[in-house]
This record gives structure tokens, C-alpha cells and sequence, in this order.
């Protein structure tokens, strides 16, 4: 079974986090995955748009 070198990135954002992981063995890296996690799901919106709540915005999701 092949193997591959990868680099996992995550850049967290307000109720969920991107994922993103890149071939390293390439002399540029290649996007193997890319995925958003929801950290919140099915939970009350104050949860995971505390600010957009407070100031009476609508729902973003």
C-alpha cells in the first residue's frame, strides 16, 4: 500500500474549522483533502454566532 506525505492545516472560524491537508512529496504541494467541520451542530445559535445574536443579525448558516 503507497503512502503520502502530508501537511494538515486548520484554520478555526466562529462555530466551525476548515481543514485542508497538501501532498508534500511534489516540488509543489497538491490538495489531497479539504473538509469543514461544524463544531456545533444542532446547538442553540448563541453557541456558535454569540456575536452575530447580540447584535441582532439574521441567521448566517
Amino acid at each position: 500500500m503507497a503512502t503520502l506525505d502530508v501537511t494538515v492545516g486548520f484554520k478555526a472560524h466562529l462555530g466551525w474549522l476548515a481543514v485542508v491537508a497538501a501532498e508534500q512529496r511534489s516540488t509543489q504541494p497538491r490538495p489531497v483533502a479539504a473538509l469543514r467541520l461544524d463544531l456545533f451542530r444542532d446547538q442553540p445559535r448563541e453557541i456558535y454566532e454569540p456575536y452575530h445574536v447580540a447584535g441582532g443579525w439574521e441567521e448566517l448558516t
